[in-house]
């Protein structure tokens, strides 16, 4: 698995299905209350998002940090 991945394209759709599909095989299935975070980019100061991407995961391998918009 990469460090990070950018989805870009028109079709919302495929965009989402992606993302489903990637945070199923990132996460063990019940982690995703502890170890997945969605922000949205408009919100979301720098500072926080890197404070968030450096928060170590809980009992899982990773932790999970989407950033929309």
């Amino acid at each position: 698995m990469a460090p990070a991945y950018l989805l870009l394209g028109e079709e919302v759709l495929l965009r989402e299905e992606f993302l489903s599909r990637l945070l199923s095989t990132l996460l063990p299935p019940g982690m995703e209350t502890l170890n997945l975070e969605i922000l949205s980019g408009g919100e979301t100061a720098s500072a926080d998002l890197v404070t968030r991407c450096r928060t170590v995961p809980a009992f899982a391998p990773r932790r999970v940090v989407v950033l929309k918009e």
